[in-house]
């Protein structure tokens, strides 16, 4: 009985260190991670650093060249040019609430240049145009 007992205890011991070994091993993994994931945040804020360093010591004229690399945008269509592309993509116009004719549109818009154009669904089939006197408020 006593060599049954010891060989229960051999077996129980083998299992107890090789549950350590594994926990040690699972421990020893997570320092591991946490230990890389403070090493690239490293390295990445060193790049950060590194590039804003080498943007700093641009000289004047690379400034400079760089400023004329940037294209200025085209000025906006004029309305009245909105109005005749539309014209063309067959749009629906409505003048304070009335539909009009495309005709019409251009008309009122030659006589009055100060009024308010809204376009809905610009790149559908027929788009619809809204020309009113009143402010146009955009909800976002």
């Amino acid at each position: 009985m006593r060599e049954l007992k010891s060989e229960e205890d051999a077996v129980k011991l083998k299992k107890e260190k090789l549950a350590n070994k594994e926990a040690l091993a699972a421990k020893m993994i997570a320092e591991k991670r946490e230990l890389n994931s403070q090493e690239v945040q490293k390295i990445r804020k060193e790049k950060l650093a590194k590039t804003e360093l080498q943007k700093s010591r641009l000289s004047t004229e690379e400034r400079l060249a760089r400023v004329k690399e940037i294209k200025t945008p085209e000025p906006p269509k004029s309305p009245l040019d909105h109005v005749i592309d539309m014209a063309k993509k067959d749009a629906l116009f409505y003048l304070e609430g009335k539909e009009i004719s495309s005709d019409e549109a251009i008309d009122a818009l030659k006589k009055n240049k100060s009024l308010n154009i809204k376009t809905l669904d610009s790149n559908s089939k027929q788009p619809k145009v809204y020309i009113t006197k009143k402010p146009i408020i955009v909800d976002n």
